[in-house]
């Protein structure tokens, strides 16, 4: 979760430990209190914990495993698939649904050109993390149906916004016939203003069997990406697909 919704929660939860230390009257009641709720945070705002739903994010191969959220974006995402093709790299984009449907052309053009799109949701709502679980379910099923309509492929992969998991989550995966992908490296991409750093970042922690989070709705990721590309190539990495895994399981209809 992003740091401005992550802070006035842990301050809400910060004033509900310290409302039942005064309450009770005694401060041993603080400690199981705090626990359980480091707990919650951790397993809620870590996806790699695996606390409520079983996650893939690093694989066994000796590769790199790369992964886009958020878009198809009308002009980001057109110019990664041609730094892609250039390098004959494949990747996962975890598309929004709503996206999804203003640009049929681009989330077409994904499939065609070999890659992977998994669900990201319908609406990315910086609220995803206190949905029902109805409410996460129909929001999957919606962009499982915009992406099977328009690709013809039927999704087999979940990414959920900003990797929140939590029980509502795993009650409405429990219904789904899909296998949730995290990653091993987030790059930081919604963050970083200057190219350069970002680049010496991933470049630095980029290890064999990672999965990397990466934004194809930026222009700085599409300002770094030709020029990662060429240094895993010029390190020996191999750019790799989940069908060596048995997870790149979209069939056409």
């Amino acid at each position: 979760m992003k740091q401005r919704y992550a802070f006035p929660l842990l301050f809400l939860l910060f004033i509900a430990a310290e409302t039942a230390v005064i309450l009770f009257a005694s401060w041993w009641w603080f400690l199981p209190l705090a626990l359980f709720i480091a707990t919650l945070l951790w397993g809620s705002f870590s996806i790699s914990s695996h606390l409520f739903v079983p996650t893939m994010c690093s694989h066994s191969g000796s590769g790199i495993i790369l992964s886009f959220d958020d878009g198809p974006h009308e002009i980001y995402t057109g110019k990664i698939l041609e730094i892609l093709k250039k390098h004959n790299a494949k990747a996962l984009f975890f598309v929004i649904g709503k996206e999804a449907e203003k640009h049929p052309d681009i989330l077409r053009r994904i499939t065609e050109e070999g890659h992977t799109i998994g669900i990201h949701t319908f609406s990315h709502s910086p609220f995803f993390g206190f949905f029902s679980a109805k409410k996460v379910h129909d929001e999957i099923v919606k962009t499982a149906t915009i992406i099977r309509e328009i690709t013809g492929v039927e999704p087999s992969l979940f990414r959920p916004p900003s990797g929140i998991t939590n029980p509502p989550l795993a009650k409405a995966l429990r219904r789904l016939n899909l296998t949730t992908i995290g990653w091993t490296l987030r790059s930081f991409d919604t963050l970083f203003s200057n190219r350069e750093r970002l680049l010496q970042r991933l470049i630095a922690h980029t290890e064999p069997g990672n999965i990397i989070l990466l934004h194809d709705r930026l222009a700085i990721t599409v300002e770094i990406l030709d020029d990662y590309l060429q240094s895993l190539r010029d390190r020996g990495f191999l750019v790799e697909s989940l069908a060596r895994y048995g997870l790149d399981t979209q069939d056409a209809l």
